[in-house]
């Protein structure tokens, strides 16, 4: 498998003779470019602009590989009353196999604003731990949401 770099170098050598300026390299680097690579930059530009801001927490929570206790503890105590950070936070837990932290942190979410997806990955936690009554439970609930659509 090629690289990306590799990969666009063939492409603008490709073109070169047709089209070559500044605009048009930049083009073709954003094209080859990853979503990851994209969403990391974009995440890392996010943090810097507004660190304290719930969505940039929960965008760099979602690309983070893993979080250790003293971060989700961090995490947990500086947003506890924020649904989204809380529910970024229980997907990265659930994740990571801390099941008892997850549960916690999704019963926040939807304690602050009860969603669908909230529902959904409290219904998926228990369902993971084979509590197939109580995950049966969390998508009644989500059920009983309005609908969006």
């Amino acid at each position: 498998m090629l690289d990306v770099d590799q990969t666009l170098w063939e492409t603008v050598a490709k073109h070169m003779s047709v089209h070559w300026d500044v605009i048009y390299a930049d083009m073709l680097r954003a094209k080859h470019a990853s979503v990851s690579q994209a969403a990391n930059t974009f995440g890392m530009a996010l943090k810097e602009a507004s660190s304290f801001q719930p969505r940039a927490i929960v965008w760099n929570l979602e690309l983070q590989p893993a979080l250790t206790d003293a971060e989700a503890a961090a995490l947990d105590e500086k947003f506890l009353d924020q649904p989204e950070v809380m529910l970024a936070l229980g997907y990265k837990l659930g994740g990571q196999g801390r099941y008892t932290d997850a549960e916690r942190c999704l019963k926040k979410s939807i304690a602050i604003r009860p969603t669908h997806n909230a529902y959904y990955a409290l219904a998926n936690e228990y369902r993971d731990r084979n509590d197939l009554e109580a995950s049966r439970e969390m998508l009644e609930f989500a059920a009983e949401l309005p609908s969006f659509g």
